[in-house]
């Protein structure tokens, strides 16, 4: 049988993202990438969805959070703005997502 990969995390703006592998022999990852992780250490993640450019997870809750190119509103945070680390998508609060679908330019 195939030995299992170790645990990743994934970090960043979709084709920018850097995937890391994480455990006791790993190297510490960006300060960046430790801010995102810290972002939604509170959270339980239960999907995510990685996109071109950008990325979203859904929380046990199923609160949405996204990050990554803003362009074009795809984050669903009503404006253009880039979002290195995650962020709540406001405008669900209070709605339970059960699923979620970043593609190129869009959610």
């Amino acid at each position: 049988a195939a030995s299992p990969s170790p645990p990743t995390a994934p970090f960043g703006a979709g084709a920018m993202a850097i995937q890391r592998p994480v455990g006791p022999r790993r190297r510490a990852a960006p300060a960046a990438a430790q801010e995102g992780v810290e972002a939604l250490a509170e959270q339980r993640v239960v999907a995510v969805s990685a996109g071109h450019d950008h990325s979203i997870a859904i929380t046990a809750s199923g609160a949405v959070w996204s990050w990554g190119l803003g362009a074009d509103g795809m984050l669903g945070h009503g404006d253009q703005q880039s979002q290195l680390l995650p962020k709540e998508v406001e405008a669900l609060a209070g709605r339970r997502v059960v699923a979620v679908s970043a593609g190129a330019s869009h959610s």
